[in-house]
C-alpha cells in the first residue's frame, strides 16, 4: 500500500471507531430509558463499571431543601450493573429520557475516551420538567467481537431539580 492509501485507511478507521463508540453511548440512553436491561448491560464490558458523583447542587425556588437521591457510588461487574438498572424507573411508571450531547471522543488503538454532556428530562404529573444535568465521563475498549463497550462510565451529576410535588421516588438516578 502507497502511503496515501495508509493514510486514508486509518481514518476511516477511526471514523467507523467514533461512530460505533457514539452508538453505545447512545445505546446506553435508549435502553436505560425504556428498561432494556439486557441491552444496557451489553454496552458494559463484563467487568465494567458506572460511579455516579455529584455535587449535590439542587434548584429549588427558596433556596432550601435536601438534593433528591442519586444513588451515588460504584457499580462493577454485572451482579452490581444489573442491581443498579433494576432500580431505575421506566415505563409505564415513570417517564424519562437521558438526552446526551457534545460527545468528544479521543481514541487511542483499542480503547477511547468520550465525554459527553447529559440533561435528563423527566414525565411529572403530565409536565416536562428538568431532572439533572452534568456530564458521561466513559472509558471504553474495543471487545473481542469488535464492539466497543463502557469498561468504565463516572456519571458526574452537576444539578438536579427536586420534583414540583415532593422528593423523588427512592432508587431514581440520573445516571
Amino acid at each position: 500500500m502507497n502511503d496515501q492509501l495508509v493514510q486514508i485507511s486509518a481514518r476511516l478507521n477511526a471514523l467507523e471507531a467514533e461512530r460505533d463508540i457514539t452508538d453505545t453511548i447512545n445505546r446506553y440512553s435508549h435502553a436505560i430509558d425504556y428498561g432494556l436491561d439486557d441491552d444496557w448491560l451489553d454496552c458494559f464490558t463484563v467487568d465494567g463499571s458506572i460511579e455516579v458523583r455529584s455535587t449535590d447542587r439542587q434548584v429549588t425556588p427558596d433556596g432550601t431543601g435536601s438534593p433528591p437521591p442519586t444513588r451515588e457510588g460504584r457499580y462493577t461487574g454485572r451482579q452490581q450493573l444489573l442491581g443498579f438498572i433494576h432500580a431505575q424507573s421506566r415505563p409505564p411508571d415513570a417517564w424519562h429520557k437521558h438526552v446526551v450531547s457534545q460527545t468528544r471522543i479521543r481514541l487511542d488503538a483499542e480503547s477511547a475516551t468520550a465525554i459527553s454532556y447529559l440533561i435528563r428530562v423527566d414525565e411529572s404529573a403530565g409536565r416536562l420538567r428538568l431532572y439533572s444535568m452534568g456530564r458521561y465521563i466513559d472509558t471504553l475498549v474495543r471487545s473481542i467481537d469488535g464492539r466497543w463497550r463502557i469498561a468504565e462510565r463516572i456519571v458526574d451529576v452537576e444539578l438536579v431539580s427536586p420534583a414540583p410535588d415532593g422528593p423523588h421516588k427512592a432508587g431514581s438516578s440520573p445516571g
